[in-house]
């Protein structure tokens, strides 16, 4: 039954993941752009018996943090706190996919290589001029250290996922009486009236002894408390400071260009066309399938032209459209069948039936573009480039193991190390073991060195920090301050002004509930408003929705129940300031049955969060029954 499921929904899988693969397209190979690592030996958790390694998690924990990053733009800032949290979410989020992906094969769901083919030819990424280019699929994968295989068992575990999803949004349904009510509770709408006592009425009326300043003072110390504090100095080498340090001869330039050659050639290229045969296309028996490709053959010994034979027997259906005709490749981008009979064919010449692991292939050789050695003067600049960057890094290497050696030879100082290095040593602001105001004394692992024992205590220099895969630094302790008490005088201002508006604020409520006294007593609201001085602000239409009214207010609104009309509530807002909020009318709006493309698109929404509340009532149990068993020292090496 739930294998029948995924004809259902195949092609909606489809355009759902090729959604997701869009946004997250820049979060895949993240261990090229990142500098991601880990020891893909190392367990950090097993899951129902099978281990994840280092490496997979790191890639999470990564993918996670730059994906937070992105969302919060600017105000995003890297703390141990979000370090923490995000472990957390990267581990919750390996165990959801492997149980559930587990769960899945043992229920029979699988991903067929046409549906893999369906959502790979879609992809933007993949496309030239909006058509699936293989060459461009080679070379995107290459830039992203990515093997065919391994991109491709990452896009079926997502699509895996996404089959299970949607098999419990399939069936999920809603009754007559629940779709009602939701809609009731969606497209409802209120009457309001209120108005509002500002504190700002009271604050001249309040008076605020030294008594109380310094009573409040010496009973909340921890309110004015400046946590423990270091300010470090420290140097920075990086991989950019390096490059600069470089210089190539044009000796260099050209022996470096006659050593690495591969990287200066365009390899042969073949350029074919296919008819895909696949196993499950139609044919039933192997005596079947080998029957339909002799017939294949036969007819095109016979005079039957090659595109014709594509439109009539090729199960591709992106090469079909283009008479089989495929990109122009290199041998290492094919499999190695394939790649076995091209170099066996001549331009023109037709091969036997191929078996790979999409079904049989049989070929036709286009033509053949033979290797290419680009010129040196050609690629001067692109040998500079890779010459200086590969000289960099080993200068880099270099100077990294110098400043390790000096500054754990001379532990009491950075001043020979700078001095060997031309490094400037800095100074930074004080900052606590929550971060600083800085991107530098926010970084965990700054703050966890400089608080350290050897560091703080000792006041030697820390071991060498990796910041990134290109930025190394060591820091001391420049000026270290114990956790004290802000003195009075510089608070007193600020406890003033606590006091002020706590006062403010429970004279405000003092007011609101004798006002609400009074309208329980048949004053009307806007009489009251009238002659005591308050704005009457009328409000109709509200929904759950509106946006133009302080949010506070509206969920006021909408907390009092349906049959509330007339009756008042108040509260006070963030600011101190209280509301006295009255409901005038509630409108209730029909479902409408006889509408049935809005009816029918509103109990597909409703169906939706259901069948999403099943299946995440679901995971949550396979999890909580799954055997888990998570290392306490999962590491993550970024």
């Amino acid at each position: 039954m739930i294998q029948a499921f995924r004809d259902k929904i195949a092609s909606w899988i489809t355009y759902v993941i090729i959604g997701v693969l869009i946004l997250a397209f820049g979060f895949w190979g993240i261990e090229r752009l990142f500098g991601v690592g880990g020891n893909a030996s190392v367990t950090v958790a097993k899951i129902d018996g099978q281990e994840i390694t280092q490496f997979e998690f790191n890639r999470t924990y990564e993918r996670l943090k730059r994906e937070l990053a992105a969302s919060m733009g600017r105000s995003f800032t890297y703390t141990s706190a979000i370090e923490k949290k995000l472990k957390q979410n990267a581990i919750q989020s390996i165990i959801n996919n492997t149980i559930l992906t587990q769960h899945a094969l043992e229920q029979g769901y699988r991903i067929t290589p046409q549906q893999v083919d369906s959502v790979l030819t879609r992809i933007p990424q993949f496309q030239v001029n909006g058509r699936f280019s293989q060459a461009k699929f080679a070379q995107m994968l290459d830039q992203l250290l990515f093997t065919p295989a391994g991109f491709i068992n990452d896009l079926k575990t997502k699509m895996l996922y996404q089959q299970m999803q949607s098999a419990f949004l399939i069936t999920a349904f809603v009754l007559p009486q629940d779709l009602q009510n939701a809609y009731d509770l969606i497209k409802q709408k209120r009457n309001i009236e209120y108005m509002m006592i500002p504190t700002k009425k009271f604050l001249a009326s309040i008076d605020i002894s030294a008594s109380m300043l310094k009573d409040y003072y010496t009973t909340h110390q921890d309110k004015f408390k400046l946590p423990e504090r270091v300010s470090i100095r420290y140097v920075i080498l990086d991989l950019a400071g390096a490059k600069k340090n470089v210089k190539v001869s044009e000796t260099q330039l050209k022996n470096y260009y006659e050593d690495n050659l591969d990287n200066f050639t365009i390899p042969k290229k073949w350029h074919f066309a296919q008819i895909l045969v696949r196993s499950s296309g139609g044919a039933k028996t192997d005596d079947e399938l080998q029957t339909k490709l002799n017939s294949i053959g036969n007819q095109l010994k016979q005079g039957l032209t090659f595109s014709a034979a594509v439109k009539k027997y090729s199960d591709d259906i992106a090469s079909k459209k283009r008479a089989g005709v495929m990109p122009w490749v290199t041998l290492n981008m094919l499999s190695q069948p394939i790649a076995q009979t091209l170099e066996k064919l001549t331009p023109g010449q037709i091969s036997a039936p191929v078996k790979t692991q999409y079904g049989y292939m049989i070929i036709k050789l286009l033509a053949v573009e033979p290797e290419k050695i680009k010129p040196f003067a050609q690629v001067k600049p692109q040998v500079k480039t890779a010459l200086i960057n590969s000289e960099a890094e080993k200068l880099f290497a270099d100077e990294t193991s110098r400043l390790s050696n000096l500054t754990y030879s001379n532990p009491d100082s950075l001043v020979d190390a700078a001095k060997d290095l031309t490094l400037k040593i800095e100074t930074s602001p004080l900052f606590s073991r929550q971060g600083g105001k800085t991107a530098l004394t926010r970084n965990p692992k700054v703050i966890q060195a400089a608080f350290s024992r050897d560091v703080l205590q000792n006041r030697y220099n820390s071991n060498v920090i990796n910041l990134a895969a290109d930025k190394v630094m060591v820091l001391r302790v420049n000026e270290h301050k114990q956790a004290t008490v802000k003195p009075f005088a510089e608070v007193k201002a600020q406890i003033k002004k606590l006091l002020t508006d706590e006062k403010a604020t429970a004279l405000t409520k003092v007011k609101g509930e004798d006002i609400i006294k009074s309208i329980t007593a048949g004053k009307p609201l806007a009489e009251i408003a009238k002659t005591q001085g308050y704005k009457l602000v009328n409000k109709s239409g509200l929904t759950r929705q509106t946006t133009d009214i302080n949010r506070l207010i509206l969920l006021n609104t909408f907390s009092l129940p349906a049959d509330a009309v007339n009756k008042v509530k108040g509260f006070s807002l963030k600011t101190g300031d209280y509301v006295v909020l009255k409901l005038i009318k509630v409108e209730q709006e029909k479902l409408p049955v006889d509408e049935q493309k809005q009816y029918q698109a509103f109990k597909r929404q409703i169906s939706a969060i259901y069948g999403l509340t099943d299946f995440d009532l679901y995971l949550k149990q396979l999890v909580k029954q799954a055997k888990v068993k998570i290392d306490k020292d999962i590491n993550v090496d970024v």
